[in-house]
């Protein structure tokens, strides 16, 4: 996989989200968004009824190849009368057990595993579902956007949703979601949310960037994907730090089993420290580094002599136990993550 790829997606996702130390990027935090449990309830609106919108137009996507599926009467795949009969609400979508789930909208916690719902159904469950977990609040509805996109470039559409379901005066949540055309039926094959300091963006070819802010000189996310049969498959996580944060440092080893560094009295300007892993649940997750500087533009900044053994900051890590790589090894590495796990290179590198 090019080098060049992996390097402009290793800030993709760092956006705007709360996810710190312990959380995994699927949990609340304590920097998540203050609970108003004093807030007057408001006067409860049952959701809109589901509007007929039209589907962002393939237009503006990529090519895609003839596979030689049959079309319907109308000159449509088979799977587009599924997900236009879904928006206009006469068709339901299975919810399977397990599949990756909001942080706050949670559909294995507002709706049953293995039962189908329809578009309205799970919009009236995830507020009912929100206004009693203690927000006192339920949310407002706004209308959903839906796009086609080609999740494994394999010329068969799946349907991305985007479902806004703000808290007024709390968070502009928004829920994503994609359904998957089976012999079967639909099913949901994805689900996430975003707010204020948490971007989940999901690509024409199902690969899903996660995160933002996790303080004040910290960004944290996940990148992951949704191969050709709407299996969610996690690629890594990467936590950043600036020198703004770096006198004493938290590093973490196992899961959540951390020392604290101290870089006291070393050269720390514009110095940038990247934590990554491989294993979506942070309990588990196996952590190492890498460190770089930048100019005064903040561009990266690679001194091979900063990786030898004896340098100071490598030194730091390596005396304390920590596995660190250069910017070149953390590459390598990521590009045979991403063929261990399937990720083509013709979706990494896909605008």
């Amino acid at each position: 996989m090019k080098k060049r790829t992996l390097s402009r997606l290793a800030g993709l996702f760092l956006a705007g989200s709360v996810l710190c130390a312990g959380c995994a990027g699927s949990g609340r935090t304590e920097e998540d968004p203050v609970r108003t449990e004093d807030v007057k309830e408001e006067d409860k609106e049952e959701p809109s009824p589901t509007p007929t919108l039209p589907v962002e137009s393939d237009t503006d996507s990529p090519d895609k190849e003839d596979d030689g599926t049959a079309l319907t009467e109308d000159g449509k795949a088979p799977e587009e009368e599924l997900y236009e009969a879904f928006m206009e609400g006469r068709e339901k979508a299975l919810l399977p057990a397990g599949i990756h789930d909001g942080s706050y909208y949670s559909l294995h916690s507002a709706l049953k595993d293995g039962e189908y719902y329809n578009l309205d159904e799970i919009t009236e469950k995830l507020c009912d579902y929100m206004e009693g977990d203690g927000w006192n609040k339920r949310p407002d509805v706004g209308e959903p956007e839906f796009k086609y996109i080609d999740c494994g470039r394999d010329g068969h559409d799946e349907l991305l949703i985007k479902l806004p379901l703000p808290v007024e005066g709390i968070e502009p949540f928004e829920v994503q979601l994609v359904l998957k055309a089976t012999e079967e039926g639909l099913r949901i094959c994805y689900a996430g949310d975003s707010w204020s300091r948490s971007d989940t963006s999901i690509s024409y070819y199902g690969l899903i960037s996660s995160g933002g802010s996790a303080g004040a000189a910290s960004t944290a996310g996940d990148m992951s994907f949704l191969d050709a049969d709407g299996e969610w498959h996690f690629w890594y996580s990467l936590e950043t730090d600036t020198d703004f944060a770096i006198e004493q440092y938290y590093a973490f080893g196992i899961g959540d089993q951390y020392k604290i560094l101290d870089f006291t009295g070393q050269d720390t300007s514009r110095l940038v420290i990247e934590r990554f892993a491989f294993q979506p649940e942070f309990a588990n997750r196996l952590h190492f580094y890498s460190f770089y500087r930048t100019d005064d533009a903040g561009n990266r900044l690679v001194d091979p002599a900063d990786y030898e053994a004896g340098s100071p900051i490598m030194k730091i890590f390596t005396d304390n136990g920590f596995t660190v790589y250069s910017p070149d090894e953390i590459e390598e590495l990521l590009a045979e993550r991403a063929a261990e796990i399937g990720l083509p290179e013709s979706v990494v590198g896909a605008d």
